[in-house]
């Protein structure tokens, strides 16, 4: 009986950990400008001009702080403004 709550225990946790790898796997695979999380106005106008000015670093920066996005999906705001196209 033990053995077979063993097992039971363990296929719970292994459902569980799939559950979670999935999510990971959606959350890692949304663009930057994905719904709910919007880039302010204020802050792609001071992106831009960061940019013009060569501070590729700061205007990540300036996004990340303006919003609830990470590093990469802030440098992916910032690799559309300087692609000219609008996140």
């Amino acid at each position: 009986m033990a053995f077979a709550e063993v097992l039971l225990a363990a296929g719970m946790v292994l459902g569980s950990l799939g559950v979670l790898i999935e999510a990971l796997r959606r959350r890692r695979s949304q663009p930057a400008s994905a719904p709910g999380m919007p880039v302010p106005p204020e802050a792609l106008d001071r992106a831009r001009l960061l940019l013009s000015k060569g501070r590729l670093i700061e205007a990540v920066k300036k996004v990340r702080k303006a919003t609830s996005l990470g590093l990469v999906e802030a440098k992916q705001v910032v690799d559309a403004l300087r692609g000219h196209q609008v996140p």
